[in-house]
């Protein structure tokens, strides 16, 4: 099973309770286990494809942008090849969140280099 959230507040009687209560344990699972299963398999396939799933980070020809390995974080200055991996992505309209997210850096870091990124722009116009 993936991410578990705990707590989620869903109210069910004390009935539909039961009933998935003994349901799983009559297939060896928990019971959040078979509402889980439950759930996933009884959706519209156009509600499933809503799902968003969180990207996998990005192998490049230089290196990883994020040496997971190593506990380092490749320079993202000396990356060019992630750099512009971020332009193409903010450019997309990506968040700055979901940009860090899938190269492995820091937001703060991913909105230093755009903001600088931009600066360079607006001058090279001038």
């Amino acid at each position: 099973m993936d991410k578990v959230i705990r707590k989620p507040r869903i109210a069910l009687s004390s009935e539909a309770l039961q009933i998935i209560k003994i349901w799983a344990t009559l297939e060896g699972k928990t019971a959040d286990e078979k509402l889980s299963d439950l759930v996933i398999s009884s959706a519209p396939q156009k509600v499933k494809d809503l799902v968003i799933i969180k990207p996998q980070r990005v192998d490049y020809p230089g290196g990883k942008i994020s040496d997971i390995s190593k506990g380092k974080k490749v320079n993202l200055q000396k990356n060019p090849e992630a750099q512009a991996e971020i332009m193409r992505l903010y450019k997309e309209g990506m968040t700055v969140m979901q940009i860090a997210e899938r190269v492995g850096h820091s937001r703060s870091i991913i909105r230093d280099f755009l903001t600088k990124h931009n600066k360079q722009v607006e001058c090279s116009d001038t």
